[in-house]
């Protein structure tokens, strides 16, 4: 159908298949609906090329309506995240790789919910002033980059985001 685009549901990240073509065909009168009405109408345009688990439908429904609000340019409030945000930055090299590698076992060993990303656009690295990759973000901040960091470090740097 498209392109893979990820919106927050329920707090998570999920990856939507065909998300910008299926929000080109909203009808532009929806606009002024309630968002179970633009929900539902967007998930059934996607309903096909997508999963949607029955337990989870108010939540989806809720998060599309907002990805279609946003379509439309209204003001949403974004949906706040369960649990650390953390982008591993640079473009796919061994150490980037690494940084990955150890901020996933750090996680694991503390048992937190997270969403770890890896960004590998240069551009996007470029725009949060990493210059050497690897580079370490927690939250919106950037916390390391040009190292690969031990997992004691990745531990420190975690426990005190969370403060």
């Amino acid at each position: 159908m498209g392109d893979i685009r990820q919106i927050r549901v329920g707090g998570h990240k999920v990856g939507i298949n065909g998300l910008d073509q299926a929000l080109e065909q909203m009808p532009d009168h929806l606009a002024q609906a309630g968002d179970q009405e633009i929900g539902e109408a967007l998930m059934g345009l996607l309903q096909d090329h997508n999963y949607f688990p029955a337990a989870a439908r108010p939540k989806y429904i809720q998060a599309l309506a907002r990805e279609c609000r946003r379509w439309w340019g209204q003001e949403v409030a974004p949906e706040p995240a369960l649990g650390l945000e953390l982008k591993i930055l640079g473009a796919g090299c061994p150490r980037c790789h690494q940084l990955y590698e150890n901020v996933l076992r750090v996680l694991a060993e503390m048992g937190l919910p997270a969403d770890v990303e890896q960004v590998t656009d240069t551009k996007q690295i470029a725009s949060m002033g990493v210059v050497t990759p690897p580079g370490l973000v927690i939250g919106d901040k950037v916390v390391a980059a040009g190292q690969v960091l031990r997992p004691y470090k990745i531990r420190q740097l975690i426990l005190a985001a969370k403060d």
